[in-house]
């Protein structure tokens, strides 16, 4: 087995230098998680409900900032996963914002486009199409891994989103790979890899996501518990057509047939599953078999 560091860094880049830190070995692998619209405050709501080995773990034995604060109004995705894996503010990582105006081409860019690169796996179409993580200006951990070990590092990154796994991943990737939201299946961008490994291409043939169909989200917990924690299942303002309804269960489409989500907007099955927790178990199902059929956290040289 391998030993494993979970952890959280700011300022990696971009900042004061480190603390330092005494009596820690080296870690063999290094392991970045970025939950998406998960709140800090949300570790002690719910500590009631989590398990020694996953958060608490985290919570008791690693180093916990429960008064982090950002320095601005409002937050995003994109520019989220940039500061997390480079320790910079937006503007100096690149990444201002999930998408944003160019001036000199007078349209909106996204933050991943790439008009050079191609999507690399089923042939589908991700959320612009043609990614990378080009506008990434700045170095991210996995990128100086790399450079400090001469490219011996290994740096993986697996994400539903193409935003999340390119910008996570960095410009020195071996893969960064996120679901095609047409066939669910894996796919990477041109810029990091000219084919998809053989280990993504025999997880793709068993539907990595499209297993999840038929089934249905529903709670863990009693109602009652839920409420209290949680609030009312049908909140003020809460969406009711993403899902089908706003109130559990929530049940899954089992085909791929385009499910009408609003007036202006079509969604087929996989962006449904992605909503809901068996996007997160696919996520998961990926990393384990990453660590099954690659060498990450198998030698001396911190992956």
């Amino acid at each position: 087995m391998f030993r494993f560091l979970a952890i959280v860094f700011v300022g990696l880049a971009c900042a004061a230098p480190p603390l330092k830190v005494t009596n820690l070995r080296k870690p063999k692998l290094v392991v970045v998680v970025s939950i998406d619209q998960m709140r800090g405050d949300y570790l002690e709501r719910f500590a009631g409900l989590f398990g020694n080995e996953g958060f608490i773990r985290l919570m008791t034995e690693g180093a916990w900032f429960p008064e982090g604060a950002h320095t601005h109004s409002a937050t995003m995705t994109g520019p989220g996963h940039a500061a997390i894996a480079t320790g910079c503010f937006p503007a100096r990582a690149g990444i201002p914002g999930n998408s944003w105006y160019d001036a000199t081409s007078y349209r909106s860019v996204y933050c991943v486009e790439d008009s050079s690169a191609s999507v690399i796996g089923s042939g589908g179409t991700t959320m612009s199409g043609a990614v990378s993580p080009a506008n990434l200006q700045v170095a991210t951990l996995g990128d100086l891994l790399q450079e400090q070990t001469g490219e011996s590092s290994l740096v993986y990154s697996l994400a539903i989103k193409d935003r999340a796994a390119l910008l996570l991943g960095g410009h020195q990737s071996d893969g960064s790979f996120f679901l095609d939201k047409n066939t669910g299946t894996w796919v990477t961008s041109s810029a990091l890899l000219d084919a998809l490994p053989p280990w993504v291409e025999s997880l793709n043939e068993t539907d990595p996501i499209l297993r999840y169909a038929g089934r249905t989200w529903d709670r863990t917990v009693s109602q009652s518990i839920a409420n209290r924690l949680a609030g009312p299942d049908a909140g003020q303002g809460e969406r009711s057509d993403l899902l089908r309804n706003n109130t559990f269960p929530h049940p899954m489409p089992e085909t791929l047939q385009a499910v009408s989500v609003n007036s202006a907007l079509t969604a087929g099955h996989v962006s449904l599953l992605t909503l809901s927790p068996f996007g997160d178990q696919a996520t998961l199902d990926a990393a384990r078999v990453a660590l099954e059929n690659t060498d990450l956290g198998k030698d001396a040289i911190c992956d």
